[in-house]
C-alpha cells in the first residue's frame, strides 16, 4: 500500500471512528494491501476496503454464516465519502499457514481439517437463494475480480472462464461455500485447534465439488491423503463425493495456481 493511499484510508477510518489509534497495515506475510488494523476503545478492529458490491456481499455472508454458527468475523459494511469498507473485530489466533511454519504436526493438521469438514457440511445447506442477487456472489465473478486486481484483467477473464467450467455441476450441489479454504484462510488457537475462517471475499455461490476440490488441492500439497479427507467427509455428511470430479478439480486448481504464480513472479522481476 503506497503512502498516499494509506493516508487517505487512515483519514476515512478516523472520520468513521475518531477514537481509533495506532492505525497500521497487518504484519502477517501475504496480507492483503487493502486492510488496516486499528486500536479502538472496544478493541482491535480490522478495516478492509473494497468495491461496494463486494463489501455488501461480505456483510451478507457474514450474517448467513453467523446464524448457522459457522465461525467467521461479524462484518458490517460502511461508506464514508463514497469509500466502502468492512469493519470487524480482529480475530484472535494465528493462521494454519503460520502454525505449520511453526512446526504443527501432521496429526494436528488432519484434526483441523476434520473439524473444518463439519463446517463445510453446514455450508452445503445454505442455498443460493439465501444470498440476495449481487454481481459478486458467484465464484467465477469473484475469481475475475481477484485475479484482475492482483495479476491482470486478461488473466482475470481467462481464470473466470476456467473456474466457470470447473464449477459446472448439479443444481442441488450449489450452495454458499467458502471457495478458498486454504491454510492462509484458516485460523487456529495457540494450541492448534480450529477456530474459524477469514477472507469472506471468497464466500460465494459455487458447486460443492469445486469448493471441496480447492480445499483438497491444498490438503494434498501438504502431503496428506485426499481420499482420506473425502472418506471422512462421507462419514460426517453421509454424502459421498465423486472422486474423479474432485481429482480433476484438484489438477485444474493446481495448474491455475501455477499460472498465476508464474505471472506474478514475472511482474516482480520486471520491476
Amino acid at each position: 500500500m503506497n503512502q498516499e493511499l494509506f493516508i487517505m484510508r487512515k483519514c476515512i477510518i478516523l472520520k468513521h471512528c475518531p477514537d481509533a489509534t495506532n492505525i497500521m497495515p497487518p504484519v502477517v506475510i501475504g496480507a492483503q494491501n487493502n486492510v488496516l488494523i486499528a486500536e479502538t476503545p472496544s478493541g482491535q478492529k480490522v478495516f478492509k476496503f473494497g468495491a461496494p458490491g463486494l463489501v455488501e456481499k461480505n456483510a451478507a455472508v457474514s450474517q448467513l454464516y453467523n446464524i448457522r454458527k459457522i465461525p467467521v468475523p461479524h462484518v458490517t459494511a460502511h461508506n464514508v465519502d463514497g469509500i466502502c469498507f468492512e469493519k470487524y473485530d480482529k480475530v484472535s489466533g494465528i493462521t494454519l499457514f503460520e502454525a505449520i511454519q511453526n512446526g504443527m504436526t501432521r496429526e494436528k493438521i488432519k484434526q483441523v481439517y476434520e473439524d473444518i469438514l463439519f463446517e463445510f457440511d453446514k455450508m452445503s445447506h445454505i442455498w443460493p437463494a439465501h444470498l440476495n442477487n449481487n454481481l459478486t456472489r458467484n465464484v467465477h465473478d469473484i475469481t475475475m475480480l481477484n485475479v484482475s486486481n492482483t495479476n491482470s484483467p486478461v488473466l482475470g477473464k481467462l481464470c473466470m472462464a476456467l473456474v466457470y467450467i470447473m464449477n459446472i455441476g448439479r443444481e442441488q450441489d450449489r450452495a454458499v461455500f467458502h471457495s478458498d479454504i486454504t491454510p492462509k484462510n484458516i485460523i487456529v488457537s495457540p494450541d492448534g485447534k480450529f477456530t474459524g475462517f477469514i477472507d469472506l471475499d471468497n464466500i460465494c455461490i459455487c458447486n460443492k465439488n469445486y469448493a471441496f476440490g480447492i480445499m483438497a488441492a491444498k490438503y494434498q500439497e501438504l502431503g496428506l491423503d485426499v481420499n482420506e479427507l473425502m472418506n471422512k467427509y462421507h462419514q460426517i455428511s453421509h454424502n459421498r463425493l465423486p472422486a474423479n470430479k474432485i481429482n480433476r478439480r484438484i489438477a485444474l486448481a493446481t495448474s491455475v495456481k501455477r499460472l498465476l504464480w508464474q505471472h506474478a513472479n514475472k511482474k516482480r522481476h520486471q520491476k
